[in-house]
Order: C-alpha cells, then structure tokens, then sequence
C-alpha cells in the first residue's frame, strides 16, 4: 500500500511539474514574483536596472523593468522585462542588441547555436522561431537592432484570451449595427403594431377600398403595385387581444403558371430584397427554397421575413385559385398579445 501511494505521489508531482514548466532566460527559470527575477538577474548575471514604466498593448497592461546586461554573445544589451498585470510572474523578456557593434556572422552564429540548444527554428514574418516547452524565443531584425524575446505561455494565453474578447465584441456590434439596419419596422408605409382602424386609413389612401372588409382580421387588395412588382395579392394582417388590434404580418403573392416560373419569381424578389437584408435559405418537404431574412419588429419573433413557393392540392387549385403555384413574401405573423393563465 505504502509502495502504491508512493507511485501515486510522483506521478502527481511529474504532473504539476509539467504544468508549471517555464522558460530559462540565461540559467534563470522565469516564473515567481517579476521583483525576484530582476533581483537574480542583477546579484548572477551583474545586469544594471535602468527604470520602469508601464503600457497599454491591445488591452494589456504590462510592467516592465528596464536593465542593462550581457546576453549570450553579446554585450550591453538592453533588457526589458515584462509582466502582465494579473499574471503573476515574469511574462516575457525583450533584449535588444545594438547590431551596429557586430557584424552578420555574429547574429547567425547565434542563430545557429540556438538551433543546436533547442532545435531547428522555423520562420514565420521573417522572425525565427524556436517553440519549446513552457513557450517560444523569438529573433528578427529591427532596423539597427537585433531584438530576442523570450515569451512563456501564461503570456500567450493571456493575449489569446484578450484577442478572443475583442473578437466577441468586434462580432456583436457588427451585428447590433447589422440588428439595427435590417429590422424591418413598416411595410406600406404602415409602422407594424398599428391599429386596424390606422392601417386602412393608410391602406384606403393608398391603394384604394380593400376587397373584403367582413371582419378585422385581415384587409385584401388585388392586382396592386408596390416597390415595382404588380402583385396578384396582397393581404394585411391583424390580431386583436379584445380591446386593441395590431398589425402583424403582410403577405405579397405573386401567382405561378409553373414550377419553373415560381422559382424565376422567387428568385426576382430574393434578388431585389438581398440588396438590403442578409438572406439565407433552407429546402421545403418538396425540395423548394425557403429564403428568410431581416429582424422582426418584435424580440420573441425569430426572423423578420420568408419567401416561399406555395404548391396547392388539386382541389384547392380546381375550386379556388387560377394557378397551381404561388409566390408569396411573407411578414411576420408577429405576436403583439401575451395572453397567459
């Protein structure tokens, strides 16, 4: 049991190791607190302090220690050592050499020392790469410098993290400003939500007396023209809690000799609302697009509207209607009135 617990033990110990493994700038493991890493570099390596500051880089804010110190094969470098705030170690090491002061064998021969340390490098935007556990040491030419970092991972887990973020926010006011521009509001001039009695004083000024008026659910006119299309139907929509009615939902209906001139039809109105709305489509039972697109005027409602293609039944066709297809986009039926127990 003793032996067990014993295997146990070490193999949690190797575990935490592992997950603990950091980066060695010069000799010096770059983790704990920034103060005792700065500390080492100064009582090991002999580097000079030479200031502090702090900046802002893309939502980061890190500490750095400015030194003076030898690195490698070159001296009086200049070192910058970084921590981001919330992390609490050393995050990463900037050291710049002055590449006036050697000539390019220098730089290459450290280059390839470096590539017998930690293996081949690769180069990525004319930088050379050595990726190795607990981070990545990084080299390129900077105009009169050479610049070397050193970078662990809790840094690059933490700039992943801030990129994620902004690309979250970046998205959602994208599509707040896309919400904005496509929520469709009206349709005929009519603001959805209005009042029967409102929506036929606009309708009669518009287009004339509607075909049927039996009741207050709906409002019908035939053979009117609207945003350039001569539309067969076109069918206003109320719902009513009672006391209050409500405007909510429009259908235009385009009759359709054929399947073949229903998809031409639907095509001609996705086309001519794709100018304005995001639209996507999906398949039917019988294999027709469904395209839908827009914000509906209302949250609970899922999309602002539909085209479709509209098959009748032969009987259907035979007793009520002229063609055997329609064409119709479809606003809402939105839902104005909660009604609960």
């Amino acid at each position: 049991m003793r032996k067990f617990t014993f295997v146990i033990m070490t193999c949690l110990v190797g575990m935490l190791c592992q997950a603990q493994e950091h980066l060695d700038f010069m000799g010096i493991p770059m983790k704990g607190a920034m103060e005792e890493f700065v500390y080492r570099l100064i009582t090991e390596k002999h580097c000079e302090p030479n200031g502090k500051y702090d900046f802002e880089d893309y939502n980061l804010k890190v500490e750095t220690q400015k030194m003076v110190g030898d690195f490698e094969m070159f001296k009086n470098c200049k070192l910058y050592v970084r921590r981001i705030k919330g992390l609490d170690e050393v995050s990463s090491v900037f050291v710049e050499v002055d590449a006036t002061s050697y000539d390019k064998d220098k730089y290459e021969k450290f280059i390839e020392y470096y590539d017998k340390k930690y293996g081949a490098h690769t180069i990525s935007f004319d930088e050379y790469q050595w990726d190795i556990k607990g981070g990545r040491i990084t080299t390129w030419e900077k105009g009169a410098l050479y610049v070397i970092s050193y970078t662990n991972q809790a840094e690059f887990d933490a700039r992943s993290k801030v990129a994620a973020d902004m690309m979250s926010e970046s998205i959602k006011e994208i599509m707040n400003e896309r919400k904005e521009r496509e929520t469709i509001r009206e349709i005929c001039g009519i603001p959805f939500g209005s009042s029967y009695e409102t929506a036929r004083e606009i309708l009669e000024n518009k287009f004339g007396e509607p075909q049927d008026t039996s009741d207050k659910t709906t409002l019908v006119y035939k053979n009117k023209n609207y945003a350039g299309v001569l539309f067969d139907y076109i069918l206003f929509l109320f719902q009513s809690d009672g006391r209050k009615s409500y405007f909510n939902g429009c259908i235009f209906a385009l009759d359709a000799k054929s399947l073949n001139d229903a998809e031409r039809k639907q095509e001609m109105l996705y086309k001519q609302l794709s100018s304005k709305y995001t639209i996507s489509f999906v398949y039917d039972d019988n294999k027709n697009k469904i395209y839908g697109g827009g914000f509906p005027p209302i949250k609970d409602a899922k999309i602002g509207f539909t085209i479709d293609i509209l098959k009748y039944d032969r009987s259907e066709f035979q007793l009520l209607y002229t063609t055997p297809y329609s064409v119709r986009l479809r606003y809402g039926e939105y839902n104005y009135i909660k009604e609960e127990f």
